[in-house]
């Protein structure tokens, strides 16, 4: 008996289906060649824009990751520079001072 039932469900979900489908089908308004041909040609122009965007954002963050490279690597440059003049002067002094503390005791 519960097999009749299940299958007398499944039927009748089937035709409801096909009913609904048919009834929504005989509402869509069929497009002609060249409208179709038309509506082809905005939807690969729509792709293309939507492709060219993508592509300008990536370019936009490539470039702002170059600017951060080229950024930190001029920090890094102007930070070693900097190091570097500072243990050059204070190796001036002192050999300056060691000079000085050797003609000191010299005397």
């Amino acid at each position: 008996m519960s097999h009749f039932v299940s299958l007398r469900f499944l039927c009748s979900e089937k035709r409801f289906i096909r009913e609904t489908r048919d009834a929504v089908l005989d509402h869509v308004e069929r497009l002609t060649a060249e409208e179709m041909d038309e509506q082809r040609q905005q939807n690969m122009a729509y792709e293309y824009l939507c492709h060219l965007e993508e592509a300008k954002s990536y370019e936009y963050l490539c470039h702002l990751e170059e600017a951060k490279r080229s950024e930190l690597h001029q920090f890094y440059t102007k930070n070693t520079l900097y190091t570097l003049y500072t243990l050059y002067t204070l190796y001036t002094l002192y050999t300056v001072f060691r000079h000085q503390l050797q003609v000191q005791t010299q005397t």
